[in-house]
């Protein structure tokens, strides 16, 4: 299963790569970006219904290591470096505090779970 979902996880990801080098994703002036918000909601929905139909994915995803999962975050922690590269007004500010302070605030927030 593993093997698998990095095999989707790789074709994924340079069809998006593709797509981006091709302006698929540009939508133009008045045009709603329609390729790009596919690009957004199709992985999930995707997930979604792979973990509702499948019960051997549901098992794989529910046997997953939380600790892994929650270091695989720290990375998010990163993006704060797009405020460091702001104040050398190398990002703009839009861009910089969305997702500096986005990632960091998913990078370093814990759920609380009842004991």
């Amino acid at each position: 299963m593993a093997t698998l979902l990095a095999l989707i996880g790789a074709i994924w990801l340079l069809t998006i790569v593709v797509a981006g080098a091709a302006g698929v994703f540009e939508a133009g002036r008045g045009r709603p970006p329609l390729a790009l918000l596919a690009a957004l909601v199709v992985p999930p929905a995707v997930f979604l219904l792979a973990y509702r139909v499948s019960t051997e994915f549901r098992r794989f995803v529910l046997g997953l290591d939380l600790r892994l999962l929650t270091a695989v975050q720290i990375w998010r922690v990163l993006g704060g470096t797009f405020l460091f590269l702001y104040a050398f007004n190398l990002r703009p500010a839009l861009f910089a505090f969305s997702a500096g302070l986005g990632d960091l605030a998913v990078g370093t927030s814990r759920r609380q779970t009842a004991s």
